[in-house]
């Protein structure tokens, strides 16, 4: 993983969808590696799963949920955060092995955090098509920004 990144929600219209983000995390370790993800706004967002080991060389797609409310279709500044905390665990660890000591310092463990900003953007529908092949090659190059912004680490 990363350090820093941003979580993309597209808003659309209606208070009754709820919004969603999903983020692959991987091991390119040789130990297992136990991650727990944190917000600052914990009845926002549902965030599954929450907590998981990780094997060596393997991914686990994480699914970030936005609960739907009028605050949240109106209010594009955002300023919620998640914080990613993950740790080395012990081989042949499973879920009911993850604790809350385990991410702490006190624990002597290695362990790394790594914070996301959420952002909000209206879901727009895609821009006409470009005219001329000057307009087309900025067009491009803009959506090009776009992608590159929205991925998540």
């Amino acid at each position: 993983m990363e350090g820093g990144g941003l979580f993309l929600f597209y808003l659309h219209n209606s208070e009754k969808d709820e919004l969603s983000c999903v983020m692959q995390l991987s091991n390119i370790t040789s130990h297992n590696v136990a991650y727990k993800v944190k917000t600052t706004a914990p009845r926002k967002y549902c965030v599954r799963p929450k907590r998981e080991i990780i094997l060596p060389g393997s991914t686990c797609d994480v699914t970030v949920l936005m609960q739907a409310s009028k605050q949240i279709i109106s209010d594009y500044n955002c300023k919620d955060k998640f914080l990613i905390q993950c740790v080395v665990a012990e081989h042949g660890a499973t879920f009911e092995d993850i604790t809350d000591d385990m991410f702490t310092e006190e624990s002597r463990r290695v362990f790394e955090e790594f914070e996301f900003n959420v952002v909000c953007v209206p879901n727009t529908p895609p821009s006409p098509v470009p005219e001329n092949p000057e307009e087309a090659a900025l067009s491009t190059l803009s959506s090009t920004s776009e992608n590159i912004g929205s991925k998540n680490p």
